[in-house]
C-alpha cells in the first residue's frame, strides 16, 4: 500500500459524504486527471 498526502484547492466530488475507511480514515474521490502537489510519500 501507498499512501501519498497532498494539498489541492479542489473540492472532492463526494465532499459532503466521504467514503468510511476500516481505519477511521475517511476517502475522498477527484475527478480523473486533475493535478495535485504531492507533499510527501509514506
Amino acid at each position: 500500500m501507498n499512501v501519498v498526502f497532498f494539498q489541492t484547492r479542489l473540492k472532492p466530488v463526494n465532499h459532503d459524504h466521504p467514503i468510511p475507511q476500516s481505519n477511521g480514515l475517511r476517502e475522498y474521490k477527484f475527478p480523473k486527471d486533475i493535478e495535485v502537489e504531492i507533499l510527501e510519500a509514506a
